[in-house]
């Protein structure tokens, strides 16, 4: 059973990211508490910017746990505090994660980050969101990705050796369903 690792503010805001000491410490106290409910994995996920990832990290280091970090990124591949994705995996290599990937972005925005990823040495992985977020009069989230497409992206996924592929916010059992056959048939 994996425990999630969010941020502790807007995953979409960057700039609402708390100051260094209190990072560490509501960081190290979440860890604390998901290892004392017994997970066995910790899943930080959706770090947009350095400085938390690496909180993060650490507070998972401590627990003993195994961990992953996964960053929210731009179309561009790079993290929404406009730092390099390549930087922040080398900021959170040090503390041993298991894998890095990238979450919570749209799968057509998923390659310029792809590349980085397949380049830093480490096992990773990506979980993708359905697509853009509605309005309050709208769907929860505009259907970018159908569960078929869905499917064929994660069969291109795990084509360039990520380790796990999987869905994030608007993903319906029906993607999930999809990805699971097309990923079990190889």
């Amino acid at each position: 059973m994996a425990g999630s690792v969010a941020p502790l503010e807007d995953c979409y805001q960057p700039d609402r990211v708390p100051e260094n000491e209190a990072l560490e410490r509501e960081h190290r106290r979440h860890a604390e508490n998901l290892a004392y409910a017994g997970v066995d994995l910790l899943l930080i996920e959706t770090m947009n910017c350095i400085r938390e990832a690496s909180a993060a990290a650490r507070a998972a280091q401590a627990t003993g746990l195994p961990f992953c970090v996964s960053f929210v990124v731009s179309s561009s591949g790079r993290l929404l505090s406009e730092e390099s994705l390549s930087q922040a995996i080398d900021a959170v290599a040090p503390y041993l994660p298991l894998g890095v990937g990238m979450n919570c972005l749209p799968a057509s925005c998923v390659d310029p980050g792809l590349a980085i990823l397949k380049q830093s040495g480490l096992d990773f992985g990506l979980h993708t969101n359905l697509g853009v977020p509605g309005s309050d009069s709208e769907p929860k989230y505009k259907a970018e990705t159908t569960p078929d497409q869905f499917a064929r992206y994660a069969r291109d996924w795990a084509g360039t050796g990520a380790s796990w592929v999987g869905g994030c916010c608007g993903t319906t059992p029906a993607h999930t369903a999809a990805a699971y056959s097309a990923l079990g048939k190889e």
